[in-house]
This record gives structure tokens, C-alpha cells and sequence, in this order.
């Protein structure tokens, strides 16, 4: 998995021209020894101090390499149903900042200090049990921390496919060598200033805006709904492809655009048809999406963000963490458009999700 240290490494150096030492940081986890890895029945327990967007690409990620069950909690529900904790062969907190120690005194308070934990975040090597650090982001919001947490997250995956014999360890090492050039990738991610103009100025003079997506994006949609109104104070209603709720065209139109979060795959059909319904409302409609996703949904289209191809080793991993970088670029266009001063934040509106 060494390999996969210089894909970190570039990653870092390219969203923020971080630090050296903070490149270094990022490497010396994978000098590290693996947790006891669940190889029976267990589950693995996700906990989340912040957003769950890396949880729940995570468990898609065991469940497709590892085929093993994952379950998504917060500190605060575990400490109200212990329960959740049975059949757990490994908890796996994600933390954000000064949370860091949270979910390790959570366990300490509970007396379960025999049960694995993995802490991936900020500082993480200096809490109970093991951790994976991530550099501390420069960038705003966080980008650089929750870009590496789910380059990281993907790795342990990988590490949990090799251990229950789902991946040999040749598979893993031409998955994790697939994602050697993500750093490149990554640089290539650099839509031309005329196009994010528009789609920011489409979503700055909105008062609202509709973010919609399908499987296995559910977790970009709360993303992008997070950094468009944290970033940039629009008010946001993420809503799922595949289970709409019902009069999602009164939803938008002339002054509500829609952010369509797309990907190539099963759901696609289901992107089209939500982006031509959206069109039929007279909604401007911003796509966000691989380069599949966006031909195909271009017709519908007021304006298309589109990643650049990626390897068939490194779509799974690299796609989302691409779709994160974009989402993070169009928010802090608009920002500028609105003219947000950095102390003003709007909240997601609450909505349906698939």
C-alpha cells in the first residue's frame, strides 16, 4: 500500500500547496500497523463527529471490496443505546478538529477500551488506540482534511478486502497503484473560469436552491448542500434521484435552480429524467458530474462541471473525492458573487433524501 503515498502526497500539494510538513504527515500513515480487521461476522461501526460523507462512501466501499456490513452512528447515539456496539469487530471514528478525542472517551466511558478503534482525523496518532492523521485544511471548510480522511478511508477498505480474502493482495496493490495518479487527476480538475462564473452567478441570485443526486452519491448531495450554504449562505433541499419527493417540479423553477450531482451507472436514467423535469419548470439546472454523466444529462443542461476521465483502477475512489473538490469550487465562486462576508452562514433546509 506504500504506493498509495505519493498519490497523498500530490493530492495535498495540489488542492492547497500545503505545507511540507503537513505532506509528511499525511505519508507517515501508512508506516503504521493495521487494527485487529473484523474477518468473521463482525460489522464495522462508523462514527462521525462532523458530516457523514466520508462514513457513507466508506461503507460502500467495504461493503463493494470487503463485502463487509458497515454501520453509521454519532457519539451521542451510542452513548444513549450501547447497542449499537454488539457485533462490532471495529469502530472506525472520523473526526473533525478539536472532536478528535471524542469518540475514544466515549468508548473509556463506556468500559469497552478492549474493542478496536481506529481514529482517522486531525491529530489522530495522539488519541486511545490507533489513529491515522490527516493534515489540519488551510482551505476553507475543511477540504484538504476531508479529502484525505476518504483517501485513507479508502485504503482501509482495500486493507479489509486483503483480510477476509476478498482481494488478493496483487488486486489490492493494482487498486491502490491505480489511485498512484490521483495527484495528476486531480490537477486536471480545472473547469474554465467562463463555466463556474455561470453556474456560480446561476446559484448567487438565487434565494434557494434544489441539490438532487442518486446511489451512490447520497452522500455529495448533504456535501454539497453543507458547502453551499456554509461557503456561500444559499439555502439548500437536498433531494434524492431514485425516490423524488412527491411535486418535486413545484420545487423549481425560475428562481430555484437545480444542483444535479451525476454519475455514470444505474441511477442515470433517473438523473436525465429529474434534470429534463427541472428544464420543464424553467429552472436553470447546474450539473456536477464524471464526463459520462455530464454528455449524457447535457441536453438538459443550463451549464455542466465535468471531471476528467478517470482510470477504471481509481473511478471508484477518485470520482468522488473529484466531485468534492468541484462542489468546493463552485461554492466559493458563488461566494464571491453573493459577496458573503465570512461570519454569515445559512443552514440546509431540511428534505428528502433517498
Amino acid at each position: 500500500m506504500q504506493r498509495f503515498d505519493g498519490a497523498l502526497q500530490a493530492l495535498v500539494r495540489d488542492l492547497a500547496a500545503t505545507p511540507l510538513t503537513l505532506v509528511e504527515e499525511v505519508a507517515d500513515n501508512r508506516h503504521r500497523s493495521l487494527p485487529p480487521l473484523p474477518l468473521g461476522g463482525e460489522r464495522v461501526l462508523l462514527v462521525s463527529t462532523g458530516t457523514d460523507t466520508v462514513a457513507r462512501l466508506g461503507a460502500g466501499w467495504l461493503d463493494r471490496h470487503a463485502r463487509l456490513p458497515a454501520t453509521l452512528s454519532r457519539p451521542e447515539l451510542i452513548l444513549q443505546r450501547p447497542t449499537h456496539l454488539q457485533d462490532v469487530g471495529l469502530v472506525v471514528a472520523l473526526t473533525e478538529g478539536s472532536r478528535t478525542a471524542t469518540p475514544a472517551a466515549l468508548l473509556a466511558e463506556l468500559h469497552l477500551d478492549p474493542l478496536p478503534l481506529l481514529t482517522i482525523g486531525v491529530n489522530a496518532r495522539h488519541q486511545p488506540g490507533l489513529g491515522w492523521s490527516v493534515p489540519a485544511s488551510e482551505a476553507p471548510d475543511g477540504i484538504v482534511s476531508l479529502v484525505c480522511q476518504m483517501g485513507l478511508m479508502a485504503m482501509l477498505a482495500l486493507d479489509c478486502a486483503v483480510a477476509r480474502r476478498r482481494l488478493t493482495s496483487i488486486d489490492a496493490l493494482a487498486l491502490a497503484a491505480g489511485l498512484t495518479g490521483i495527484g495528476p487527476w486531480l490537477a486536471a480538475i480545472d473547469p474554465q473560469q467562463s463555466t463556474l462564473d455561470t453556474a456560480a452567478s446561476l446559484l448567487a441570485g438565487a434565494p434557494a436552491a434544489i441539490i438532487a443526486g442518486g446511489d451512490p452519491e447520497e452522500a455529495l448531495i448533504t456535501e454539497a448542500a453543507i458547502r453551499l450554504a456554509r461557503l456561500a449562505g444559499v439555502p439548500t433541499m437536498p433531494v434524492g434521484c431514485r425516490h423524488p419527493v412527491a411535486g418535486f417540479e413545484t420545487l423549481v423553477g425560475p428562481t430555484q435552480p437545480l444542483v444535479l450531482i451525476a454519475r455514470a451507472g444505474a441511477d442515470l436514467a433517473g438523473h436525465v429524467a429529474m434534470a429534463e423535469a427541472a428544464r420543464h419548470s424553467g429552472a436553470a439546472v447546474v450539473v456536477i458530474g464524471d464526463s459520462t454523466a455530464c454528455e449524457a444529462v447535457a441536453s438538459s443542461a443550463t451549464v455542466t462541471l465535468a471531471l476528467p476521465p478517470a482510470g477504471p483502477l481509481n473511478a471508484w475512489a477518485a470520482v468522488p473525492i473529484g466531485l468534492v473538490i468541484l462542489l468546493q469550487r463552485l461554492a466559493l465562486a458563488t461566494r464571491v458573487r453573493r459577496r458573503v462576508p465570512p461570519q454569515a452562514r445559512a443552514r440546509p433546509r431540511p428534505g428528502a433524501k433517498s
